[in-house]
């Protein structure tokens, strides 16, 4: 098919479009309203109006076409080969083991106004869409005729009886499942020409999924950065920024951390954020000391022109500028001692000042602009707020003049973690686990544990007003014999409060009965008596007591409709 698209392509193919008359705009509007307007070049001029035909641009090459990488149907996780098949491999942007992918080479078009069309599509075989010489089959005049019908009978045997009902619904067939467009700007090419003809690569790293972990956040994924691997070359350039949105709906308790709270009616929050900051190592999952420039000598990838940290930088990456964007409406950052005075654990998290869930940041998108990478080492780094366990963790790595490797029996880490500044290279500084001894695993069993429930997820998916209820469950303080004692205490109030209830139930009954029938009788006790003691009368059984006709009647709703003759052909 690839051929064909991109002969046929409008980059490099004129296409027309019908347009109107002088006079007649209304006319034309009211027709592609109704789906009508003209589409070919003999029916627009017929009627009086101008058919134009123009490429996208001129001088524009044909479109690139690939095979995409394959992957089980409807599979959302990671595969060994994840771009194109024809595509060639990036060493910079290792492939391994990602989501299915194409990586895309910005074109020099400087623009403000850009649009990304990205649609699902599902084809299938059941029938000729397309020739097998790469040309289209079935086209839109098949559609009052369609190949395929509706859960068709079909024959598979040679008896009248023998067939069999596809569950087949035409539309799911040849359809689009989503279609999602996105408008975004091609900024100048900021790289000198010395740099170009050093080739110096810009390298774009965004972050993508949305809060929630992987059942709240289905058929989407959760938060990563992308891409999660570099390998790069020294003073390569990376531009860090990233989007999100502030309206994801809240499908349950533990669907993400921070704020800030969007003033939707349940004061939820359903907002992305990100941030970046750097870690000592992949496993770790805590910052990397960043409070001073000595503590982040020759540790880090945000150097400047002399070598020395960037603590800018650093500070941008982790808080996004919300120190400096309250600033500016006489506002500040919560200290975490006005933090901890908020009992509310909700509204402290979701605080919109709470500027350690990065709740100050007041939109999704960051622009943490062009860093040059001039430190040479294996550098990871995670998101504060986000990053959580399993599939839920968003992290990276970023290698400067040395080469990652995957993990091995020899680095189960994965990493090369080598940084050379100049007097060689130094293994970076690696978490050891303190030594727990035999007795402290001992005592660490021995004792109970207890912990949260959080509630289900709603299903409503706009969460709820209030944060989460906790139930907890616990006998701390009391002896087994005490627990026993008590347990065998509940047990007895129980079945007195069911014999009590029983009693009271019955009394009611029959005090209610007596001023019934008493009242029906006039109050004569000796009759009430007796027609209390007389026994009901026998019911009939249903062959001999009941009518025949009601005999009959029933029969015949209980019988099975008869069987059709079969028909002799």
């Amino acid at each position: 098919r690839c051929p064909f698209l991109t002969a046929n392509s409008q980059n490099v193919r004129a296409y027309g479009e019908c347009r109107a008359g002088p006079g007649m705009e209304t006319t034309m509007a009211n027709l592609q309203g109704q789906g009508r307007w003209y589409n070919n070049n003999h029916t627009c001029v017929t009627n009086g109006h101008e058919w134009v035909e123009y490429k996208v641009k001129e001088g524009l090459s044909a479109p690139h076409c690939a095979v995409g990488s394959f992957g089980r149907i409807n599979h959302l996780g990671n595969v060994p080969t994840s771009s194109a098949v024809n595509q060639q491999d990036l060493d910079a942007i290792p492939h391994r083991n990602n989501a299915n992918r194409f990586i895309w080479t910005i074109p020099d078009h400087v623009n403000d106004n850009c649009v990304l069309r990205l649609r699902y599509n599902i084809s299938t075989a059941d029938y000729l869409g397309w020739d097998m010489d790469g040309t289209p089959g079935y086209n839109a005049s098949y559609n009052k005729q369609p190949p395929i019908q509706q859960d068709p009978y079909i024959d598979i045997g040679t008896e009248e009886d023998e067939f069999v009902s596809l569950a087949l619904n035409t539309n799911q067939y040849g359809r689009t499942f989503q279609d999602r467009s996105y408008v975004f700007s091609i900024k100048p090419d900021p790289r000198t020409q010395a740099q170009k003809d050093a080739g110096v690569t810009i390298y774009n790293l965004n972050v993508r999924g949305k809060r929630g972990n992987i059942v709240q956040t289905y058929p989407a994924v959760e938060y990563d950065f992308v891409p999660n691997d570099m390998n790069l070359n020294l003073n390569d350039m990376v531009h860090f920024q990233w989007t999100g949105s502030d309206y994801n709906p809240r499908r349950g308790c533990n669907d993400a951390e921070g704020g800030p709270p969007d003033g939707n009616p349940n004061h939820n929050s359903r907002a992305d954020r990100s941030n970046l900051i750097e870690m000592t190592d992949m496993d770790m999952n805590f910052p990397r000391d960043v409070k001073t420039a000595a503590a982040l000598q020759g540790k880090t990838m945000f150097v400047d022109e002399n070598g020395n940290p960037d603590m800018a930088t650093v500070m941008k990456m982790a808080f996004l500028d919300q120190k400096r964007n309250l600033a500016l409406t006489g506002r500040r950052c919560m200290t975490r001692e006005e933090l901890e005075a908020i009992n509310n654990r909700n509204a402290r998290e979701n605080s919109e000042f709470n500027c350690a869930k990065i709740n100050a940041a007041y939109t999704p998108y960051f622009d943490g602009g062009l860093v040059t990478m001039r430190a040479k080492g294996a550098f990871t780094y995670f998101s504060s707020r986000n990053n959580n366990f399993s599939n839920r963790d968003q992290t990276g790595r970023i290698c400067v003049g040395v080469t990652c490797q995957e993990a091995t029996a020899t680095s189960p880490r994965g990493i090369d973690n080598t940084i050379d500044n100049g007097g060689g290279p130094t293994i970076a500084q690696i978490y050891s686990a303190p030594v727990i001894t035999a007795a402290q695993v001992e005592e660490i069993l021995a004792e109970e544990t207890f912990d949260f429930n959080a509630k289900d997820n709603d299903a409503f998916g706009d969460g709820e007003e209030k944060d989460c209820e906790e139930m907890r469950f616990s006998f701390d303080g009391i002896s087994t014999g005490a627990a026993v004692a008590l347990a065998f205490g509940m047990i007895a109030v129980g079945a007195l409060l069911t014999l009590g209830t029983q009693y009271a139930v019955r009394r009611y009954r029959e005090n209610k009965e007596l001023a019934l029938n008493g009242s029906k009788l006039g109050g004569d006790s000796d009759k009430l008596l007796s027609r209390r003691a007389k026994p009901a009368p026998p019911t009939p059984s249903r062959s001999s007591g009941a009518p025949k006709e009601v005999q009959m009647r029933r029969s015949k709703r209980s019988a099975p409709p008869p069987i059709p003759p079969r028909q002799n052909s």
